[in-house]
Parts: structure tokens; C-alpha cells; sequence
């Protein structure tokens, strides 16, 4: 798998230029999709182990951080999804790409 780099900021917190292992780079209806892992440690201002990258448009993308691996392949699950425990929290947003 290839690695690269990934910054990213939020009202909330802040992911710096980091290293991550690609694990899905795919186009779902034309539009690109990465799913990248994301090395410990990672810090009260960028818990996220896995982060998932859908293109909205031309400028804005759909972000979701999944606090852990497990997180990511057990988002379809509904009671782990919709479980109140922090461990499982995920983000999700729409962000505009500035570069």
C-alpha cells in the first residue's frame, strides 16, 4: 500500500500534514473515494484512526473520522453506530478543499 500525506482542519480540531496508509481508493458513481488510516499517536485535536473521503463536488468533500479501525468496518451496524459510548463517536462533515 502506498503511503502519503493528509492535513485537514475543523471548527474542532486539527489533523496536520500526516503520513496514512490508503485503504480503499475507489469512484462511486464517478465521483473518487479514499479511505485512509491515519498512525497513533494522534491527540485530543485529531482522534481519528481512519478517515473517509467522498467528493461532493467540484471543491467540497464528505468527511468522516472514525475514532478506530474497528469503528470503520462496523459503521453499518446499528448498535454499534448508534451506541452513546465515546469510543465509538464519529465525525462527519462537509469540507471545501483550498488546495
Amino acid at each position: 500500500m502506498e503511503a502519503t500525506v493528509l492535513s485537514w482542519r475543523w471548527q474542532y480540531g486539527d489533523c496536520r500534514a500526516r503520513h496514512y496508509e490508503v485503504l480503499d481508493a475507489t469512484r462511486e458513481q464517478g465521483a473518487p473515494r479514499l479511505v485512509a488510516r491515519l498512525p497513533r499517536p494522534r491527540g485530543a485535536r485529531c482522534p481519528y484512526e481512519v478517515i473517509e473521503l467522498e467528493r461532493a463536488d467540484t471543491y467540497a468533500w464528505n468527511v468522516t473520522g472514525f475514532p478506530s479501525l474497528e469503528a470503520y468496518e462496523k459503521r453499518g451496524v446499528p448498535a454499534w453506530r448508534d451506541s452513546p459510548l465515546p469510543s465509538r463517536y464519529v465525525l462527519s462533515c462537509l469540507m471545501t478543499k483550498v488546495r
